[in-house]
Parts: C-alpha cells; sequence; structure tokens
C-alpha cells in the first residue's frame, strides 16, 4: 500500500515537472512581441481569467509601443497558448 501511494505521487510530480518544462521551451521560441506579452502576464499576479490577463497585458504593452497594433493579436495569441499549456 506504501509502496502504490509512494508510485502515485512520484507519476504526479513527474507529470506536473514536465508540464512546467515545457512552459520555458514553448516561450523561448515565441517571437518577440508575443515573448513580452507572455513574459508581462507571468510575472502579474494571477486574477482574473488568463484570457482577460492577456489581453490586459496586451493591451498595455500596445499603448507603451512595444507591441504593435497590427501583430497584437496573433502575438497575444501565442502567448496565451505557451501560458495554458504551462497550466
Amino acid at each position: 500500500m506504501t509502496r502504490l501511494l509512494l508510485a502515485t505521487l512520484l507519476s504526479a510530480s513527474v507529470l506536473s515537472g514536465a508540464a512546467h518544462a515545457q512552459a520555458p521551451a514553448c516561450a523561448a521560441a515565441l517571437p518577440a512581441e508575443a515573448k513580452l506579452i507572455y513574459d508581462a502576464v507571468a510575472a502579474a499576479p494571477a486574477t482574473g481569467s488568463l484570457r482577460d490577463r492577456v489581453t490586459a497585458e496586451t493591451k498595455a504593452l500596445v499603448e507603451a509601443g512595444q507591441v504593435k497594433r497590427m501583430s497584437a493579436r496573433s502575438s497575444a495569441t501565442a502567448a496565451g497558448e505557451c501560458l495554458k499549456d504551462a497550466g
């Protein structure tokens, strides 16, 4: 019984670690603007839905001139997918 519990906990830990290991790889492959959005959302407190957080950070970065209005949607989508995978 103890071995089964230990094996289950270890498996959950390994799977969780694999999901978090994917996030940096995904983020590293993002284009520059999407990476800016990803970093801003990841650094901000997690309040509200992921979509709302990505939207708010993207708007702020557009207003600051760091993300172009024309590419904001595609950059936000790419960043959001990485963030969603990071779970």
